[in-house]
């Protein structure tokens, strides 16, 4: 936790600092358990739109949420 912690955020962290994040990371299959989850935030918010009269402002929220979390995978 300490070596995240240092070197997240931190511009001067060492190559090593940095190779123990992923590995950390990578261990703890980070990234697709974050890719997960905000594809559920995604669909959540999406389903939460439904409720709302079809309007052009509905379908640009709805674009902007498929394109956050599609840019992300």
């Amino acid at each position: 936790m300490l070596a995240i912690l240092g070197a997240l955020g931190n511009e001067d962290a060492s190559d090593l600092e940095v190779h123990q994040v992923v590995a950390i990371f990578n261990r703890y299959d980070t990234l697709r358990r974050t890719l997960d989850k905000a594809q559920d935030h995604a669909s959540a918010a999406i389903a939460a739109l439904a409720a709302l009269p079809d309007s052009e402002m509905k379908t640009i929220l709805a674009e902007v949420v498929d394109h956050s979390v599609g840019r992300a995978s």
